[in-house]
Protein backbone atom coordinates (compact mmCIF):
# COMPACT_ATOMS: atom_id res chain seq x y z
CA UNK A 1 0.00 0.00 0.00
CA UNK A 2 0.96 3.84 -0.83
CA UNK A 3 1.57 6.68 1.29
CA UNK A 4 -2.38 7.55 1.04
CA UNK A 5 -4.67 10.20 1.91
CA UNK A 6 -6.36 10.63 5.04
CA UNK A 7 -9.73 13.00 6.08
CA UNK A 8 -8.31 15.84 8.19
CA UNK A 9 -11.95 16.09 9.32
CA UNK A 10 -15.24 14.76 9.36
CA UNK A 11 -16.55 14.69 5.55
CA UNK A 12 -20.31 14.43 4.28
CA UNK A 13 -21.85 11.98 1.91
CA UNK A 14 -21.54 13.98 -1.98
CA UNK A 15 -19.29 16.86 0.04
CA UNK A 16 -16.47 18.14 -2.59
CA UNK A 17 -13.50 16.80 -0.69
CA UNK A 18 -10.49 18.73 -3.47
CA UNK A 19 -9.89 18.99 -7.06
CA UNK A 20 -7.02 19.80 -8.30
CA UNK A 21 -5.00 20.16 -12.11
CA UNK A 22 -2.93 17.36 -12.91
CA UNK A 23 1.17 17.39 -12.82
CA UNK A 24 0.90 15.19 -15.77
CA UNK A 25 -0.75 14.30 -18.73
CA UNK A 26 0.35 11.59 -20.80
CA UNK A 27 -1.02 9.46 -23.36
CA UNK A 28 -2.65 6.61 -21.78
CA UNK A 29 -0.94 3.76 -23.84
CA UNK A 30 2.90 3.88 -24.39
CA UNK A 31 3.74 2.76 -27.60
CA UNK A 32 6.66 2.61 -29.79
CA UNK A 33 4.98 3.53 -33.08
CA UNK A 34 7.82 0.94 -34.13
CA UNK A 35 7.85 -1.85 -36.63
CA UNK A 36 8.02 -4.31 -33.81
CA UNK A 37 10.49 -6.49 -31.54
CA UNK A 38 13.77 -6.30 -32.82
CA UNK A 39 15.74 -8.98 -34.10
CA UNK A 40 17.83 -10.46 -31.01
CA UNK A 41 14.98 -9.46 -28.19
CA UNK A 42 12.61 -11.23 -26.64
CA UNK A 43 9.31 -9.33 -25.89
CA UNK A 44 9.93 -8.97 -22.28
CA UNK A 45 13.57 -7.33 -22.80
CA UNK A 46 11.96 -5.13 -26.03
CA UNK A 47 9.20 -4.02 -23.33
CA UNK A 48 11.78 -3.43 -20.43
CA UNK A 49 13.83 -1.37 -22.85
CA UNK A 50 10.30 0.88 -23.89
CA UNK A 51 9.49 1.16 -20.28
CA UNK A 52 13.15 2.86 -19.77
CA UNK A 53 13.07 4.73 -22.48
CA UNK A 54 9.39 6.23 -21.49
CA UNK A 55 10.89 6.65 -17.96
CA UNK A 56 13.51 8.63 -19.17
CA UNK A 57 11.16 11.03 -21.49
CA UNK A 58 8.76 11.60 -18.06
CA UNK A 59 12.01 12.25 -16.42
CA UNK A 60 12.29 15.66 -18.53
CA UNK A 61 8.73 16.84 -17.57
CA UNK A 62 8.73 15.85 -14.18
CA UNK A 63 12.45 17.25 -12.88
CA UNK A 64 10.39 19.05 -10.00
CA UNK A 65 9.21 15.46 -8.47
CA UNK A 66 12.29 13.44 -9.13
CA UNK A 67 11.74 11.55 -6.06
CA UNK A 68 8.70 9.41 -7.93
CA UNK A 69 9.21 7.15 -10.73
CA UNK A 70 7.28 8.78 -13.38
CA UNK A 71 6.24 6.18 -15.35
CA UNK A 72 5.61 3.80 -12.45
CA UNK A 73 3.21 6.45 -10.67
CA UNK A 74 1.16 6.74 -13.96
CA UNK A 75 0.82 3.37 -15.09
CA UNK A 76 -0.49 2.70 -11.37
CA UNK A 77 -1.78 5.62 -9.86
CA UNK A 78 -3.22 7.57 -12.82
CA UNK A 79 -6.51 8.43 -13.57
CA UNK A 80 -7.87 7.87 -17.18
CA UNK A 81 -9.41 11.09 -18.61
CA UNK A 82 -12.52 10.17 -20.89
CA UNK A 83 -12.80 13.41 -21.83
CA UNK A 84 -9.29 13.93 -23.54
CA UNK A 85 -8.70 11.84 -26.52
CA UNK A 86 -7.32 11.98 -29.73
CA UNK A 87 -9.22 10.98 -33.01
CA UNK A 88 -12.57 11.27 -34.09
CA UNK A 89 -14.17 11.33 -30.97
CA UNK A 90 -14.92 9.96 -27.43
CA UNK A 91 -16.77 6.44 -28.96
CA UNK A 92 -12.73 5.44 -29.86
CA UNK A 93 -12.06 2.84 -27.42
CA UNK A 94 -8.47 1.94 -28.30
CA UNK A 95 -6.03 3.55 -25.26
CA UNK A 96 -3.64 4.14 -28.00
CA UNK A 97 -6.15 7.68 -28.32
CA UNK A 98 -6.63 8.95 -24.61
CA UNK A 99 -4.71 9.94 -21.73
CA UNK A 100 -3.81 9.52 -18.24
CA UNK A 101 -4.02 11.99 -15.66
CA UNK A 102 -1.26 11.85 -12.29
CA UNK A 103 -1.93 14.57 -9.48
CA UNK A 104 -0.03 15.82 -6.75
CA UNK A 105 -2.06 14.34 -4.20
CA UNK A 106 -4.48 12.07 -6.20
CA UNK A 107 -1.96 10.32 -7.43
CA UNK A 108 -1.44 8.82 -3.43
CA UNK A 109 -4.86 7.82 -2.75
CA UNK A 110 -4.58 4.17 -2.30
CA UNK A 111 -7.18 1.12 -3.71
CA UNK A 112 -10.34 -0.24 -2.09
CA UNK A 113 -12.44 -3.02 -3.81
CA UNK A 114 -14.66 -0.72 -1.54
CA UNK A 115 -14.02 3.13 -2.52
CA UNK A 116 -15.33 5.80 -0.22
CA UNK A 117 -14.57 8.68 -2.63
CA UNK A 118 -15.94 9.15 -6.63
CA UNK A 119 -13.32 10.59 -9.26
CA UNK A 120 -14.59 12.95 -11.98
CA UNK A 121 -12.77 14.97 -14.74
CA UNK A 122 -13.58 18.90 -15.12
CA UNK A 123 -13.07 19.44 -18.83
CA UNK A 124 -13.60 23.54 -17.68
CA UNK A 125 -11.14 23.91 -15.34
CA UNK A 126 -8.92 20.73 -16.20
CA UNK A 127 -9.14 19.58 -12.80
CA UNK A 128 -9.52 16.64 -11.22
CA UNK A 129 -12.24 15.94 -8.68
CA UNK A 130 -12.66 14.26 -5.73
CA UNK A 131 -16.16 13.40 -3.49
CA UNK A 132 -17.19 11.67 -0.76
CA UNK A 133 -19.08 8.60 -1.97
CA UNK A 134 -20.34 7.86 1.91
CA UNK A 135 -19.63 9.81 5.00
CA UNK A 136 -16.48 9.77 5.76
CA UNK A 137 -14.65 10.27 9.69
CA UNK A 138 -11.66 12.47 10.82
CA UNK A 139 -9.08 9.83 10.68
CA UNK A 140 -10.28 7.74 7.66
CA UNK A 141 -7.88 6.81 4.38
CA UNK A 142 -9.56 8.23 1.47
CA UNK A 143 -9.71 4.81 -0.98
CA UNK A 144 -10.64 5.06 -4.72
CA UNK A 145 -11.31 1.44 -6.67
CA UNK A 146 -8.32 0.70 -9.53
CA UNK A 147 -10.26 -2.20 -10.63
CA UNK A 148 -13.95 -3.09 -12.20
CA UNK A 149 -16.03 -3.69 -9.14
CA UNK A 150 -18.91 -5.34 -10.74
CA UNK A 151 -16.95 -8.81 -11.01
CA UNK A 152 -15.96 -11.43 -8.49
CA UNK A 153 -12.51 -11.66 -6.14
CA UNK A 154 -10.52 -13.63 -8.22
CA UNK A 155 -11.22 -11.70 -11.49
CA UNK A 156 -10.20 -8.57 -9.26
CA UNK A 157 -7.11 -9.56 -8.22
CA UNK A 158 -5.85 -10.57 -11.76
CA UNK A 159 -6.18 -6.98 -12.60
CA UNK A 160 -4.66 -5.79 -9.51
CA UNK A 161 -1.58 -8.24 -9.82
CA UNK A 162 0.36 -6.90 -12.73
CA UNK A 163 0.30 -3.55 -10.25
CA UNK A 164 1.80 -5.37 -7.54
CA UNK A 165 -1.43 -4.81 -5.47
CA UNK A 166 -2.54 -7.23 -2.82
CA UNK A 167 -5.86 -5.81 -1.72
CA UNK A 168 -6.99 -6.70 2.04
CA UNK A 169 -10.17 -4.89 1.93
CA UNK A 170 -13.33 -6.73 3.72
CA UNK A 171 -14.92 -7.16 0.53
CA UNK A 172 -11.39 -9.45 -0.96
CA UNK A 173 -10.80 -10.58 2.79
CA UNK A 174 -14.39 -11.99 3.50
CA UNK A 175 -15.60 -12.82 -0.33
CA UNK A 176 -17.76 -15.76 -0.93
CA UNK A 177 -19.32 -17.32 -4.03
CA UNK A 178 -22.22 -15.81 -2.88
CA UNK A 179 -20.87 -11.95 -2.64
CA UNK A 180 -19.11 -12.69 -5.83
CA UNK A 181 -22.31 -13.62 -7.81
CA UNK A 182 -23.80 -10.45 -6.41
CA UNK A 183 -21.24 -8.14 -7.34
CA UNK A 184 -21.49 -9.52 -10.86
CA UNK A 185 -25.42 -9.96 -10.79
CA UNK A 186 -25.95 -6.46 -9.55
CA UNK A 187 -26.51 -4.20 -12.26
CA UNK A 188 -28.53 -6.65 -14.22
CA UNK A 189 -31.05 -6.50 -10.45
CA UNK A 190 -31.11 -2.88 -10.62
CA UNK A 191 -31.97 -3.10 -14.48
CA UNK A 192 -34.48 -5.38 -13.39
CA UNK A 193 -36.04 -3.28 -10.74
CA UNK A 194 -36.27 -0.57 -13.11
CA UNK A 195 -38.71 -2.20 -15.23
CA UNK A 196 -40.59 -3.24 -12.24
CA UNK A 197 -40.74 0.93 -11.01
CA UNK A 198 -42.26 1.34 -14.17
CA UNK A 199 -45.02 -1.45 -13.88
CA UNK A 200 -45.92 0.25 -10.31
CA UNK A 201 -46.15 3.80 -11.48
CA UNK A 202 -48.63 2.45 -14.25
CA UNK A 203 -50.92 0.16 -12.15
CA UNK A 204 -50.72 -1.61 -9.13
CA UNK A 205 -48.76 -1.02 -5.93
CA UNK A 206 -45.89 -3.97 -4.97
CA UNK A 207 -46.48 -6.68 -2.50
CA UNK A 208 -44.87 -5.90 0.90
CA UNK A 209 -42.60 -8.91 0.19
CA UNK A 210 -41.07 -7.25 -3.24
CA UNK A 211 -40.34 -3.77 -0.92
CA UNK A 212 -38.60 -6.10 1.84
CA UNK A 213 -36.59 -7.72 -1.20
CA UNK A 214 -35.69 -4.13 -2.26
CA UNK A 215 -34.80 -3.11 0.88
CA UNK A 216 -32.50 -6.01 1.36
CA UNK A 217 -30.98 -5.80 -1.89
CA UNK A 218 -30.09 -1.82 -1.02
CA UNK A 219 -28.54 -3.53 2.39
CA UNK A 220 -26.20 -5.44 0.22
CA UNK A 221 -25.01 -2.75 -2.06
CA UNK A 222 -24.33 -0.35 0.66
CA UNK A 223 -22.56 -3.28 2.63
CA UNK A 224 -20.24 -4.36 -0.04
CA UNK A 225 -19.63 -0.96 -0.71
CA UNK A 226 -20.88 -0.53 -4.15
CA UNK A 227 -22.84 2.62 -3.09
CA UNK A 228 -20.79 5.15 -4.98
CA UNK A 229 -21.82 3.60 -8.34
CA UNK A 230 -24.18 5.61 -10.35
CA UNK A 231 -26.41 2.67 -10.78
CA UNK A 232 -27.19 3.08 -7.15
CA UNK A 233 -29.36 6.06 -7.42
CA UNK A 234 -31.35 3.92 -9.86
CA UNK A 235 -32.08 1.62 -6.76
CA UNK A 236 -32.96 4.29 -4.54
CA UNK A 237 -35.48 6.10 -7.04
CA UNK A 238 -36.87 2.53 -7.62
CA UNK A 239 -37.05 2.19 -3.74
CA UNK A 240 -38.71 5.24 -3.15
CA UNK A 241 -40.99 4.58 -5.61
CA UNK A 242 -42.30 1.41 -3.87
CA UNK A 243 -42.66 2.93 -0.39
CA UNK A 244 -45.09 5.85 -1.71
CA UNK A 245 -47.17 3.19 -3.57
CA UNK A 246 -47.61 1.62 -0.36
CA UNK A 247 -48.43 4.79 1.09
CA UNK A 248 -45.14 4.87 3.44
CA UNK A 249 -44.56 8.33 2.93
CA UNK A 250 -41.76 9.37 5.48
CA UNK A 251 -39.85 6.18 4.17
CA UNK A 252 -40.05 7.30 0.58
CA UNK A 253 -39.20 10.67 1.56
CA UNK A 254 -35.91 9.54 3.17
CA UNK A 255 -35.08 7.65 0.09
CA UNK A 256 -35.74 11.09 -1.58
CA UNK A 257 -32.89 12.83 0.69
CA UNK A 258 -30.69 9.92 0.28
CA UNK A 259 -31.25 9.87 -3.64
CA UNK A 260 -30.35 14.12 -3.53
CA UNK A 261 -26.95 13.46 -1.79
CA UNK A 262 -26.32 10.59 -4.19
CA UNK A 263 -27.12 12.98 -7.39
CA UNK A 264 -24.84 15.38 -5.91
CA UNK A 265 -21.56 13.31 -6.69
CA UNK A 266 -22.13 13.57 -10.44
CA UNK A 267 -23.21 16.89 -10.50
Amino acid sequence: MGIGVFATRDIELGELIFAERPLLVTPRNINTFGPGVPAGYTMEQFQKIVMMEWEKRLEVSVDRIRKWSPSGITRTNGYGLDEVWDGDGPTVENDAFRYTATGKTASRINHSCMPNILQTFNLASFSLQFKASKDIKYGEQLFYSYCEVHQGVAARRLKLAPYGIICECSACVNATPETDKFREDMLKRIEKLTSECRAWIRGAAPARKDLDEIIHFQEAVVKEGLHSERSYGVLLSGLMTAHMKLGMYDRAQDCYDLLVKHQKLYN
